[in-house]
């Protein structure tokens, strides 16, 4: 028992010391770079899946391994944690926390709601439509987790007004009678959350197809066409967008008439007026939410405004000849929305003037 206890306490040590150890006869049995990039690998996935080591540190180990091993020199190593993919990453996620900070998927998501009014059917088409929109400029991740809070809030909001309207003093069979409707209206409502919820993970997903920084995969395959096939193959942001937008709407209608068939027929059929309580949570959250503040307009530039060099210069890098000025002197023209986000975020300044000068040094060694 206390051998077992100790082996509990410090498994992760254990997984640390003896997994390389364990794998040492592969690089002796296959002596090449083949075999020792494979050891390599074979130990980060152990890491990775066991997590003995926080993921981000399995993910320098090459850095140290690489060299060491003879597999890769530091400077070819270390280059490909700042390439064009990794940094346009890093963009979407620096864009997913400045619209979290500012409130702006709540605005949007609310905005829109009130557009579709009261009924179900519109109202899920509301919430799949935003996902969608947020899903293509940030991580299918990030723009779930975003949406999923306002539908708790406006679901939770719509029970609570729904029961309060409902509460009376009933007496004998009216009393019962009373409960089966409180019943299966509860129960409804509780179904149209599963329902909004799953719209809600089919349209990020969806989303996620329309643009280059939509999903990470998407970043994968547009760094693997240019690593095989050249720049000039015109693989870009605007003809991606050009041949996936219209598949992303087209499968999110297929998406939003899906859910109806499963759901809505064993819903019992509501007037517009019983689904009031859903509308009514809607204008509370946007009266709570109040004005726009300013961090939430300049994410609206940001997104909204191609004219300037933030998206123009992304969006088109590709199809204009010309440069572009500081900060990415044809650099990543992502990085251009990291320094305008400083005005958002001031304790990341620093690093993002660290990043704009690495992108500088990376173009002009170019």
């Amino acid at each position: 028992m206390v051998i077992w206890k100790y082996l509990k306490n410090f498994w992760k040590t254990f997984v640390i010391l003896l997994l390389p150890l364990v794998l040492l006869p592969l690089p002796v049995l296959v002596p090449s770079t083949i075999g020792r990039c494979g050891y390599v690998v074979i130990i980060m996935a152990g890491y990775w899946v066991t997590e003995a080591l926080p993921l981000p540190v399995t993910s320098l180990i090459p850095i140290v391994l690489f060299p060491f091993l003879g597999i890769m020199s530091t400077n070819d190593t270390a280059i490909f944690y700042l390439n064009s993919t990794n940094f346009m990453f890093i963009g979407g996620l620096i864009m997913a926390i400045a619209i979290e900070k500012s409130g702006l998927h709540e605005r949007l998501a609310l905005k829109v709601l009130t557009l579709t009014g009261s009924n179900i059917r519109f109202v899920m088409f509301g919430f799949m439509a935003t996902t969608a929109f947020l899903s293509m400029w940030i991580s299918n991740t990030a723009a779930t987790a975003m949406m999923l809070p306002i539908i708790d809030a406006v679901v939770v909001a719509a029970l609570t007004s729904e029961a309060n309207d409902d509460f009376e003093l009933h007496t004998g069979l009216e009393d019962v009678y009373q409960d089966k409707r409180d019943q299966k209206s509860s129960r409804d409502l509780r179904r149209t959350k599963n329902m909004l919820n799953l719209s809600i993970m089919y349209s990020a997903n969806i989303g996620g197809t329309g643009t280059v920084t939509g999903s990470p995969s998407n970043l994968v395959v547009y760094g693997v066409v240019e690593t095989i096939f050249g720049k000039d193959t015109g693989l870009n942001f605007a003809t991606w967008m050009a041949t996936s937008v219209p598949a992303m709407v087209i499968n999110i209608i297929i998406a939003w008439a899906w859910l109806q068939i499963v759901y809505l027929p064993t819903m019992s059929c509501r007037k517009s007026s019983q689904l009031t309580p859903i509308t009514s949570a809607n204008q509370g959250e946007s009266s709570k939410n109040g004005q726009s503040t300013q961090e939430s307009k300049r994410v609206q530039q940001v997104i909204r405004k191609p004219n300037r060099r933030t998206q123009s210069a992304y969006h088109f890098r590709n199809i204009f000849p010309f440069g572009f000025t500081h900060p990415t002197q044809k650099g990543n023209p992502y990085l251009v929305i990291a320094h305008k986000l400083r005005l958002i975020h001031d304790e990341i300044e620093p690093p993002i003037d660290r990043l704009l000068q690495m992108s500088h040094l990376e173009e002009s060694n170019s």
